[in-house]
């Protein structure tokens, strides 16, 4: 199996481009919507965010207040890099059992901070859109 990573800015059209390779036959496995699921309500990793950042981060309605932890994060480098050390590992972790249970000969995963993160040492091509 072909391991195509996809990155690219934000509104790059990483999506479009994801879309348009699954309609040809590749299997996507896109880590936005990893990244969102590892922090659904009573997840091991929301649980963690709250551990270290407090009730104030999670809606009433019990999901992670995306507004609330950019506002904290955003701006402080001490307090992203603690966010990051939670869901990185986890997106990993998820994004690994998504490319093993994956089928096909081509596989595209989409990863905005490829470059940034360890996630280039998992595919065998990278793709940028810009």
């Amino acid at each position: 199996m072909l391991k195509i990573g996809l990155t690219g800015g934000i509104a790059s059209g990483k999506s479009a481009v994801a879309d348009i390779l699954g309609e040809l036959g590749a299997t996507i496995i896109d880590t936005d919507f990893i990244a969102r699921a590892v922090v659904e309500p009573e997840t091991p990793g929301l649980k963690q965010i709250i551990a270290e950042f407090g009730d104030e981060v999670i809606a009433a309605d019990g999901h992670l207040d995306r507004n609330a932890m950019r506002t904290r994060v955003f701006g402080d480098d001490a307090q992203r890099r603690k966010l990051e050390a939670i869901l990185h590992p986890l997106i990993r972790e998820a994004t690994l059992d998504a490319i093993a249970a994956a089928d096909g000969p081509y596989l595209v995963i989409v990863v905005p901070l490829l470059l940034e993160t360890d996630f280039a040492e998992l595919v065998d091509r990278i793709l940028v859109v810009d």
